[in-house]
């Protein structure tokens, strides 16, 4: 059997037979006058079992190296790949919570007039990069670099520090990353000790539409305010929030975020 027929038996592209064959993964005989490839039926049924191997998430390599095993370490390597693909499948299903939680975020704004309502924050890590005084650390270097890696299950985190709050007509914002405590598991390493822990509970929330975090002012946090003093309460900690998601309107482009004050 010529390599155009085998491919077409086996509904793949005759470039991906020639080229198991020239790694070694296949052992074909070729015609002693002319030299072309001949294909078995014996031929064809180990290229159908290295497409079953690599639909199962094998690389090359991989393959290989189960086709020249035995059958209990074939049987050992396939259980190693079962738990490959089921963490993959737990990746995604958190990736898809993940763009949920956006989505909820966006519905929530497009049918809500006012701009203060009630979140149980889960609990999370920070770190600040951006807008931060402060010399960063190795440490720090290599946290940001863990939790830059690992979007969408981090989040691009804010604060504003109770100092500027008490002061600043031009709030300092500080930028950086975070991570819920329930995806915690995506990260390969510990954390480093000296990021901010936030043990969440019942927060007092302020969504902002901004076309830049950086400027924000008293004016934009007095709904916050306003809110606390009727509620007999002062705004007297750091403010912790999130940047949900940047869009176009009305010819510039604006951030959705949300300010907490946590109700202790």
């Amino acid at each position: 059997m010529k390599v155009i027929d085998l491919a077409r038996r086996l509904g793949i592209n005759s470039s991906k037979v020639r080229y198991y064959d020239k790694i070694g993964l296949l052992d074909i005989e070729r015609n002693s006058n002319n030299k072309y490839r001949n294909f078995s039926d014996l031929d064809a049924l180990k290229i159908m079992h290295i497409e079953t191997l690599r639909s199962f998430s094998f690389n090359i390599e991989q393959t290989r190296q189960v086709c020249s095993m035995h059958d209990d370490e074939v049987n050992h390597q396939l259980h190693k790949q079962k738990e490959v693909i089921e963490l993959s499948i737990q990746l995604e299903q958190a990736k898809l919570n993940r763009l949920k939680e956006t989505l909820q975020y966006i519905e929530f704004i497009d049918k809500k007039d006012n701009c203060i309502s009630f979140f149980n924050v889960p609990e999370c890590w920070m770190i600040f990069s951006i807008g931060v005084k402060h010399d960063l650390t190795i440490n720090d270097y290599k946290e940001i670099q863990k939790l830059a890696a690992v979007f969408p299950f981090s989040y691009v985190a804010l604060h504003i520090p109770l100092e500027s709050i008490k002061k600043d007509k031009e709030l300092k914002m500080e930028i950086g990353f975070g991570i819920l405590g329930k995806y915690q598991y995506i990260l390969e390493e510990n954390r480093v000790n000296d990021v901010i822990h936030y043990p969440g509970g019942n927060t007092v929330q302020l969504y902002i539409e901004t076309s830049n975090p950086f400027k924000l002012t008293q004016k934009d946090i007095k709904p916050l305010r306003d809110y606390l003093k009727d509620q007999n309460r002062s705004l007297d900690k750091d403010l912790y929030g999130r940047v949900y998601m940047g869009y176009q309107k009305e010819n510039k482009f604006y951030f959705g975020i949300t300010i907490g004050y946590k109700i202790e």
